[in-house]
């Protein structure tokens, strides 16, 4: 089972920080190279977390007999990988402090959120559950994709119960006691937002320390723009309150100016949006010490079909005044970037160069 730690930003050696421990979807899915807004590492790695990430039994790219291996074993070999994993790590790596550390996790991940919370109660300070799995029950009879746990349970619920309860997370509350944000939207039809509710009753009414996070108008993966900045800004901020950090980010100081990386989207027509890898992903400059600061204009997608073809013909006029008044804006908002120190970088359309200075 392969795992990765990646250090925060400021890292200094000989010191300990907090762990953000990372639980992938799919389930069978993995690490790779497609990192978004929720599961960068590197937005927890520059917040001051250090973060640790495994892929465990049910993952792709170790073959397929690992990939299946989790079909009817969900709460079984992956919870051990990443007890093992963990432990490993922090063996490992001397600046990870265990006893400071967030289980985060969504859909699939979110499941086993929530499977943590009952089967290993005792080993984290906090628990995030993105559009989780609660009860397995009512999950087979909700879902709009039946066919996946007929397939991973071996069948309807009515014929294989027993296979849908053995890791039901609903049948363990008994044991839960760590505190947990909950996160849920109420577009998602993959897991309902019942299943995120039923979570969150749960540890209200066993009195644990909790907080629900409802999107009326998003779905499974949070799309809109500005609900992925609030996801951020809630997740960041309760994994800060219970690990006794710092919130705003690691390495910044309140009064000091830092350097500007411009980022400008290609397309023309694109967004960005809730696909970043890893070149342009702004948490990477920020992990670099970098204020990162990008712009929607006009050509971009989700504000309406007019705005978006109005470059067409117009490739260095609006789009430019628009990057020219959002940089300006942002400045002037702003007091920690620092103007006389800034870089733009673009790739594909936005390598064509305006003529204007």
């Amino acid at each position: 089972v392969y795992g990765y730690v990646m250090k925060p930003f400021g890292y200094e050696k000989g010191k300990q920080y907090p762990i953000a421990f990372l639980i992938h979807g799919g389930p069978q899915g993995s690490f790779g190279d497609h990192f978004h807004y929720r599961w960068n590492p590197q937005t927890y790695a520059g917040q001051g977390f250090a973060a640790v990430f495994i892929d465990f039994h049910g993952s792709t790219g170790y073959g397929q007999k690992f990939t299946d291996s989790i079909s009817g074993d969900w709460g079984g070999a992956p919870l051990l990988d990443l007890q093992l994993g963990l432990a490993a790590a922090r063996e490992k790596f001397d600046f990870l402090d265990g006893e400071r550390a967030c289980a985060l996790g969504a859909s699939y991940g979110g499941y086993m959120i929530n499977w943590i919370a009952g089967n290993w109660p005792d080993r984290f300070d906090c628990l995030v559950n993105h559009d989780g799995t609660f009860d397995q029950r009512m999950m087979y009879y909700a879902t709009e994709e039946l066919w996946f746990p007929e397939w991973e349970m071996g069948g309807p619920y009515f014929d294989r119960p027993e296979s849908y309860e053995k890791f039901n997370p609903a049948n363990f509350v008994g044991n839960w006691q760590t505190p947990m944000l909950v996160i849920h939207g109420e577009l998602d039809y993959r897991i309902p937002v019942t299943q995120g509710i039923a979570a969150f009753t749960a540890l209200q009414r066993r009195g644990i320390p909790s907080k629900f996070l409802y999107f009326p108008d998003d779905n499974h993966w949070v799309l809109i723009p500005h609900n992925s900045i609030q996801w951020h800004k809630t997740v960041h901020a309760g994994l800060h309150d219970l690990l006794g950090t710092s919130a705003g980010g690691a390495g910044r100081e309140e009064g000091k100016q830092y350097p500007v990386a411009f980022l400008i989207h290609g397309g023309p027509q694109g967004s960005f949006g809730d696909s970043f890898h890893y070149r342009w992903n702004p948490q990477t400059y920020a992990g670099q010490g970098f204020a990162a600061v990008f712009i929607d204009f006009h050509g971009s997608t989700g504000y309406g079909q007019s705005f978006t073809d109005s470059i067409s013909g117009d490739w260095g006029g609006a789009p430019l005044e628009d990057l020219q008044k959002g940089l300006a804006a942002a400045i002037d908002r702003y007091a920690f970037l620092d103007g006389d120190r800034a870089c733009a970088l673009g790739a594909s359309c936005l390598l064509y160069t305006s003529p204007s200075p």
